[in-house]
């Protein structure tokens, strides 16, 4: 019978390494508070430069002695290619944040717009307020200011009444 090579099999904890998968350090580093870290084994806020290159030099060190090294990140940017993973991914990523079930539909559409690889990088690093605008504004047009209708609110960014959008 013929062994599967795809399924994953550990056999001692001594023996040669043949592969093993990282995550090399990035943006979520920049994105620690003070209060975590201590939680995360933190003396201090961590210098993200010197993290990644000991960790490049850590990942040299291992394919230097013939280990494969996968990157989760890439790993996880190639499943996201299928539409179907893509989708059933942010639904599960979203499902455990803790906001309003219009919040949730905001970011769900925000991260269908994203590329897999900019999903993985949310995923990974988190999404910050500043990142995605959510507001709920009136349902009927007789309630609305002008400014509900069209907004600038940054030098590239513009709140846009959704029924509008058909009509430019």
């Amino acid at each position: 019978m013929k062994e599967n090579t795809n399924s994953l099999h550990v056999y001692s904890e001594i023996g040669k390494l043949n592969s093993v998968m990282l995550h090399r350090p990035g943006s979520e580093l920049e994105r620690l508070t003070p209060e975590f870290l201590s939680e995360l084994l933190f003396d201090d806020i961590p210098w993200l430069r010197r993290i990644q290159e000991e960790h490049d030099k850590f990942a040299q060190a291992l394919k230097d002695n013939g280990v494969k090294v996968y990157y989760v990140e890439d790993l996880l940017e190639e499943v996201l290619e299928d539409s179907a993973v893509k989708e059933f991914f942010i639904y599960d990523l979203v499902s455990y944040m803790n906001v309003s079930s219009e919040i949730k539909k905001t970011i769900t559409n925000f991260f269908r717009d994203k590329t897999p690889k900019e999903i993985v990088n949310y995923a990974i690093a988190g999404l910050l307020k500043k990142e995605i605008i959510a507001i709920e504004i009136p349902k009927k047009r007789t309630f609305m200011h002008l400014d509900t209708v069209f907004t600038m609110v940054d030098v590239d960014k513009f709140l846009i009444y959704p029924g509008m959008v058909k009509d430019l």
